[in-house]
């Protein structure tokens, strides 16, 4: 599998170099485990980048901390729940870049989470308005319990509610499997 590319992955150049940035390595087995600490991580990563900023615009990041945090635990829990559970790992990269943030989660997945998500993907551009993609999943999800497992309304919320650019890359790793790479870039207005 050669790389594939959806959305804005690329909305900041990887030569651009950051403010500030973070890495982490998680294991999804012990982020299902201990769902709470996908919270902690989210609330950690909010605080980590809203210290940059002045007493004049504490009263802005407020409202940031809590879209960062969300934003985030989004992105964290997905990883968590589709990875492959024992030998993954889920890597996490977060850039500041001024007002923009960068936060990158990748993860080893199975073949078959892969192509539904491509899927989806390869659906999702063909839709303008996401207010009627929010409604028809929420429709299926009530008539299909299973489809409220795998609904993807996550990421659709993400850039519906939260005007965050979405980009996800497929790949593979040193041994052939699947590996999702999923960047949100949130502009922080007010700062």
């Amino acid at each position: 599998m050669s790389n594939k590319i959806y959305g804005d992955f690329d909305f900041v150049p990887d030569v651009l170099v950051p403010e500030a940035q973070l890495a982490l390595t998680l294991s999804p087995s012990e982020l299902t485990a201990h769902w709470q600490r996908c919270g902690l991580l989210s609330d950690f990563v909010a605080g980590y980048i809203s210290t940059v900023y002045s007493g004049d615009h504490r009263d802005a990041m407020s409202s940031i901390d809590t879209a960062i945090s969300t934003v985030f635990q989004e992105l964290i829990e997905n990883a968590a729940k589709f990875s492959r559970k024992r030998e993954a790992q889920i890597n996490v990269r977060i850039k500041h870049f001024s007002r923009v943030l960068m936060l990158e989660v990748e993860n080893g997945t199975t073949p078959a989470f892969a192509q539904r998500f491509e899927e989806y993907l390869r659906a999702m551009q063909e839709r303008a308005d996401l207010d009627a993609v929010y409604l028809q999943i929420l429709e299926a999800k009530i008539e299909n319990a299973a489809a409220a497992q795998r609904s993807g309304i996550g990421l659709l919320v993400l850039r519906k509610d939260h005007a965050v650019r979405v980009g996800v890359r497929f790949s593979e790793d040193e041994q052939g499997r699947p590996t999702v790479t999923v960047r949100a870039f949130q502009t922080l207005e007010g700062v």
